[in-house]
């Protein structure tokens, strides 16, 4: 069935249920499902009121309250006009959306019948023509120039095509009619947009404000722009002049909230929402936003504790079910969370994240065939690398490396779009059961298929580096640059190991200033460059590069090389420390255990 999500069916089977729609509406519906700033379930929110979207949105509603209409009453039509209108349904039944969309357009100009035209503008909204949804809403203000629906049909389809200070002047012209403001929608879509407009809306807005200082609604929406313009204290001063005007209006009390918690000031915030909760207690996306924020300030068990009771008032949202159960799962109450995520499963909501975190309980709890049961129903979204790895990784502990590969098989035939990272699983699993050919020939394997794929390429040539099979490893990133010249990420691998494995020293140079010209700001990158200089004994070009990428990343072998200059330059005190800092997070590192080992140096003996 074709319709309006949130609305009544746009295309009904009867002739009087379409004369009703058509002759009927005197009331302007809400707008719920049009307004940006709508109140959340805890989960979702069309849009926030941020430059960035934000990760975990939580907004809020304001009531609209129902407008009387002047629209004048439907006249009887003819029959060819009616016999045009049951194409139109019937086509809209039929999923024939152009015809419907024509037929209605047709007689929307013929008949200059308000009701029609409303009808027109809807049906050229949810198909998205842009240009006849705003043809037939000039229309209809033509015909009806006292219909607040349609200077709001006006103003929807003014903010699809991003022409919002016109919109503004639709949804001032609402307000005129109606004494409704429905500012903030607006404000809010330009926001997420962060339209060039934006100076121009909040002079405009300015100005009205200045007409009409009471319309919280209005200082609202300047409070959105002037947040999404990166002036947060212009932002709660609108805010504020807002809840001055209304001290019970919702929206610029969650706004500021928000802005104050995106503002790192996460007390100050958490204590504003408190007060926002005394006056709306039962308001699910204030209590929402506690929670997270709750949650971002690492407070976990007060986290938990508002998750709960926001589940035990909300049972039937599956978005709180699974914030409960993550937080559960952070938190080591094992049964919980496992409770918790298998009713996500029972009710085929969050599956990848239900699935996933539910066998990472079971690991934990040492149920690893358990675990790989779920970690194998992952078969979507960002947890399906990690879920299958971890299947594998359980199949090779528990049944051996063939069980391993030949499930990685299983799923690649079913993921074929995955295909490279699964072999790069199976490939180190293959490492891990110390079997390197078989690893090299799953690379080789895949590349008889794909022979010029960029990431099997590389894949194979770290594990030819690994190997020390130095004149594979520089053809196939040779390969990768004849096909993509500017892959900074190759020309540093190549450049490294060539400084690194061969005194080839003056081929690697071109190699490495190249790359380091296309990202000078990776550590990586700066560290070969670092390294080219020690090697080269140009020791005042190498510590800066060195210095540098290690403040950047404390990456053990970035340790290991910056160490081993400031040892070889005297400061061998620095040297211990950037060792010791390099071992806290990798305390087995073969690089730095490499070059203490071959500068025959006894950490523990230096102070």
């Amino acid at each position: 069935m074709f319709s309006i999500p949130g609305s009544s069916k746009l295309f009904a089977p009867a002739v009087l249920t379409l004369a009703i729609h058509l002759a009927g509406c005197s009331q302007v519906p809400a707008h719920e499902d049009n307004n940006p700033i709508e109140a959340t379930t805890g989960s979702s929110v069309i849009a926030p009121a941020a430059n960035a979207p934000d990760t975990n949105p939580v907004a809020t509603s304001t009531e609209t309250a129902e407008i009387p209409s002047s629209r004048p009453p439907v006249k009887p039509f003819e029959s060819d006009t009616l016999l045009s209108l049951l194409t139109a349904e019937f086509a809209g039944q039929r999923q024939q959306f152009d015809l419907a969309l024509q037929q209605y357009m047709e007689e929307a100009r013929r008949t200059r019948e308000p009701a029609i035209a409303a009808r027109a503008a809807q049906v050229a909204q949810f198909t998205g023509h842009p240009a006849e949804a705003e043809e037939a809403s000039n229309l209809w203000i033509e015909v009806a120039p006292n219909d607040p629906e349609a200077y709001m049909t006006r103003a929807q389809t003014l903010m699809v095509t991003r022409r919002y200070v016109d919109a503004l002047d639709a949804l001032a012209k609402v307000k005129e009619l109606t004494g409704e403001s429905e500012y903030e929608s607006l404000a809010a879509t330009v926001a997420v947009q962060n339209d060039p407009s934006i100076p121009e809306l909040l002079d405009k807005m300015n100005d009205m404000a200045e007409r009409d200082p009471g319309d919280a609604s209005l200082w609202t929406a300047m409070g959105i722009l002037q947040q999404a313009t990166n002036h947060p204290d212009d932002a709660v001063e609108m805010y504020d002049a807002a809840l001055q005007i209304d001290a019970n209006a919702i929206a610029p009390a969650v706004f500021k909230a928000r802005l104050l918690a995106q503002s790192n000031q996460p007390e100050q915030a958490l204590g504003w929402i408190d007060q926002v909760l005394q006056l709306h207690p039962d308001n699910k996306g204030v209590q929402v936003l506690r929670a997270r924020l709750l949650l971002s300030m690492e407070r976990m068990e007060e986290a938990a504790t508002a998750f709960s009771s926001l589940y035990q008032q909300y049972p039937d949202d599956s978005a709180l079910l699974l914030s409960l159960g993550l937080i559960e799962y952070d938190l080591g109450r094992n049964t919980e969370a496992d409770q918790h995520l298998g009713e996500l499963i029972d009710r085929r909501e969050h599956l990848p994240q239900a699935y996933y975190y539910r066998a990472l309980v079971a690991e934990r709890t040492g149920n690893p065939m358990k675990a790989f049961e779920y970690f194998a129903n992952v078969q979507e979204e960002r947890e399906f690398l990690p879920a299958q790895a971890s299947a594998a990784t359980i199949l090779y502990k528990q049944r051996g490396i063939e069980q391993a590969a030949a499930y990685l098989n299983v799923v690649r035939q079913h993921h074929p779009e995955a295909a490279t990272d699964l072999n790069k699983i199976q490939a180190d699993l293959y490492m891990s059961a110390k079997r390197p050919d078989d690893a090299l020939m799953t690379y080789s394997v895949a590349l008889q298929k794909d022979p010029n794929n960029k990431d099997l390429l590389f894949a194979r040539a770290m594990l030819l580096g690994e190997l020390n099979q130095v004149e594979g490893l520089e053809r196939d990133l040779r390969q990768i640059l004849a096909l993509d010249p500017d892959n900074a990420e190759a020309m540093n691998a190549l450049g490294y190991t060539l400084v690194d494995k061969t005194d080839r020293l003056a081929e690697a140079l071109p190699l490495l200033q190249k790359a380091y010209s296309l990202h000078p700001d990776s550590p990586a990158v700066i560290d070969s460059l670092g390294w080219y200089y020690f090697r080269n004994h140009e020791y005042a070009r190498s510590e800066p590069l060195l210095k540098r990428a290690f403040s950047l990343s404390k990456d053990h072998e970035i340790a290991a090389h910056y160490g081993e200059l400031l040892w070889t330059i005297g400061r061998t005190s620095e040297a211990a420390s950037t060792w010791r800092d390099g071992l806290k997070d990798n305390p087995n590192s073969p690089f730095i255990k490499e070059t203490l080992d071959r500068l025959n140096i006894n950490l523990d003996s230096i102070k």
